[in-house]
């Protein structure tokens, strides 16, 4: 059987989770299965400002998770 070197990611996509927001959890499920789906990624962690983002690179996609909290007044 013959092998092939693995092919380069079609799609590069910038992840990153928005200023103020530490949570990382979804983010990180989101890497897992882009990686799976064959995307590239690139992190630039938590609490990322949007010069940051702005600053990184051109991908081809850009992604962003932020958690909703639920909450009410007593």
């Amino acid at each position: 059987m013959e092998r092939r070197a693995p092919e380069r990611a079609s799609t590069r996509s910038l992840v990153g989770m928005v200023a103020g927001d530490m949570h990382d959890l979804g983010k990180n499920i989101f890497k897992t299965y882009a990686k799976c789906a064959g995307l590239e990624i690139v992190d630039l962690g938590t609490d990322v400002s949007a010069e940051q983002f702005a600053d990184a690179f051109a991908p081809d996609a850009v992604t962003g998770t932020e958690i909703i909290r639920a909450w009410s007044e007593s």
